[in-house]
């Protein structure tokens, strides 16, 4: 078999496929015996009717047709196998010469026996960025995340919170009451999308509505109906809201006394587990936050190392993967928005997003092939043992997640 190798932009190939007449004769004899196997003629048993008999009623172009898909695939397989290709579309194959007919006279010929052409795309090669320097790099800018006494006190207020006592009461609304609300949001008479709440319940004081909500409730009794108009700020979360004068018709539903538990040992005993002191409570808090901010701050400094890894490494994604990857993201903005739109111009507004994903995905990939990295199927099959999860359903989504882990685990090992 010959073979040439035209290498084109965003790793496709197109291969010029020469097999002798001798190696193309095989399959045509395969598929001949196969063929005349399966005719039947009346008169003969199957398989001992004459050779010229059984010849006559073959198809030839059929056995032709079949001779050339095997040698297509096969030949197309070794050659994949050889330079450690993976297709990632359908080849375009056309046959450009043949011999359909044979004999041991034509084996002796030096004239190919089948010569095709196949347009190839194939999982796109990585040239990765020195990993390990960038990593190391990387952890240096780590910080260390220390707890203060204000981030456990804030915490423990909020465990002291929710298990208030409360009573309902007929008197006016105080800082640090509950009350429970309807309210009716419009900007120039016009009802905010979302602006509604049925019996929103909220601490006075302690709300997370716009600046100066609260204190327009406080002395507004159960059953009154407060109406007042607030100006959003410029930098409010809700953009299309900056700056405007919004309208607020304010039913409150009740008002109740809340009374908070003393914190003592007492209070820690009724959180239950190990808890028998203050310091107990604040202990475990403390190892919490720790951790909580341990995990941000690792999080922040992967994403920092797969950021930098996919800049300095190369490659060049074949059109079908970046088509893909946009396809997913429009899905993803769909889900967000069901009016979103899905023509080209969104698409190609999401164009330049996608090729990052798909580049990461693509370095993260390399690396852990060649460092070893993917886990094994034990692996996986524990983890989805562990959380109880479907491994039809969870199985790519488990191994996605225990390659990540290897994949940064390595790269924070090998930094140091």
């Amino acid at each position: 078999m010959n073979v040439k190798t035209k290498k084109l932009p965003a790793s496709q190939y197109t291969l010029i496929v020469e097999l002798s007449q001798e190696e193309f004769h095989a399959y045509w004899e395969t598929s001949y015996t196969r063929a005349m196997g399966s005719v039947e003629l009346k008169g003969f048993r199957k398989g001992t009717a004459p050779r010229e008999l059984v010849d006559s009623a073959l198809n030839k172009e059929a056995i032709f047709q079949d001779a050339v898909d095997h040698a297509v695939r096969d030949t197309l397989h070794n050659i994949s196998e050889d330079n450690h290709w993976g297709f990632v579309d359908s080849p375009k194959i056309e046959v450009k010469s043949s011999a359909p007919l044979f004999s041991k006279e034509k084996l002796k010929d030096k004239s190919p026996g089948l010569v095709y052409t196949a347009d190839i795309t194939i999982f796109p090669e990585v040239k990765l960025g020195d990993y390990k320097k960038i990593a190391a790099q990387a952890l240096k800018e780590k910080n260390e995340a220390p707890v203060s006494n204000e981030e456990i006190d804030q915490a423990i207020k909020w465990l002291q919170s929710s298990r208030a006592t409360e009573v309902r009461m007929l008197r006016e609304t105080k800082k640090g009451d509950a009350i429970e609300v309807s309210i009716e949001s419009t900007v120039d008479g016009n009802p905010i999308p979302g602006g509604s709440l049925e019996y929103d319940k909220f601490v006075v004081g302690e709300s997370k509505f716009l600046p100066g909500f609260d204190d327009a409730l406080l002395g507004v009794k159960e059953g009154e109906i407060k109406k007042f108009t607030l100006t959003a700020p410029t930098d409010y979360w809700q953009k299309d809201l900056q700056g405007k004068d919004i309208s607020f018709s304010v039913v409150v539903k009740g008002v109740f006394e809340r009374t908070l538990p003393e914190i003592n040992d007492a209070f820690a005993e009724s959180l239950g587990g190990t808890f028998k002191t203050v310091e107990d409570i604040k202990k475990n808090i403390r190892e919490g936050i720790a951790t909580e901010k341990e995990a941000k701050e690792s999080e922040r400094i992967h994403a920092k190392m797969l950021e930098e890894l996919v800049k300095q490494s190369e490659s060049d994604p074949p059109t079908i993967m970046i088509e893909k990857s946009v396809d997913n993201l429009v899905q993803e903005v769909k889900q967000l928005n069901p009016d979103a739109k899905e023509d080209e111009t969104a698409r190609e507004t999401l164009r330049g997003k996608a090729k990052e994903r798909l580049m990461a995905h693509l370095v993260l990939h390399a690396l852990a092939e060649r460092e070893s990295l993917n886990p094994s199927e034990e692996e996986v099959s524990e983890e989805l043992r562990r959380r109880s999860l479907d491994r039809d359903t969870y199985y790519d989504y488990i191994y996605g997640i225990l390659r990540h882990r290897n994949i940064f685990a390595f790269l924070e090992r090998s930094s140091q």
